[in-house]
């Protein structure tokens, strides 16, 4: 019988690069054959809610989308006094 395998789920952008703050990935351990629940990461949406638990490779990467994100300006002067229209 298999034991605990330890591994490595690497969040990745589209385009292949690391999530950042996560270039190192978060650490998982599961056994081989099974799955495993992907983390979530704040700020972005994963594309898999699991993995399988890797027999052959220390990494498993794991494609997350950003979410959409709001922002409002607003323009005012040294006083604090609105100078116009938000944004």
């Amino acid at each position: 019988k298999l034991g605990n395998a330890q591994f490595t789920i690497v969040p990745k952008l589209s385009d292949g690069s690391p999530v950042p703050g996560y270039e190192n990935g978060i650490p998982a351990t599961g056994l081989p054959g099974n799955t495993v629940d992907v983390p979530d990461v704040s700020g972005y949406t994963k594309t898999a809610k699991t993995v399988d638990v890797p027999t052959d490779k220390p990494n498993v990467d794991v494609i997350y989308t950003p979410n959409s994100q709001k922002a409002t300006i607003h323009f005012v002067d040294q006083s604090g006094n609105t100078i116009a229209s938000n944004l």
